[in-house]
């Protein structure tokens, strides 16, 4: 829902797509559409993983634990006071 408002709000799918390369996490792609809910349109992003048939997505060990999580985006490009916050 958060990409989608982004989305919404005026930032192109492009630009979340190369930002987020910054985050060295590979095997998924965004896809956007247009979407009416109770009578509100909105932008819907998706995160699909490729390679992945299933219901489910794959798991990784410690997939939600926050170290891991942490690790990941303080060793990322992203720009620092992103990294920071």
């Amino acid at each position: 829902m958060c990409l989608g408002a982004l989305v919404d709000a005026g930032v192109s799918l492009q630009e979340i797509e190369k930002i987020l390369k910054g985050i060295p996490i590979k095997g998924y792609a965004l896809t956007e559409k247009k979407v009416r809910r109770s009578g509100i349109a909105a932008t819907k992003v998706d995160v699909v993983l490729k390679g992945n048939s299933g219901p489910y997505p794959p798991t990784r060990a410690g997939n939600n634990k926050w170290n891991e999580i942490s690790k990941i985006i303080r060793s990322s490009k992203l720009p620092e006071g992103i990294r920071d916050r």
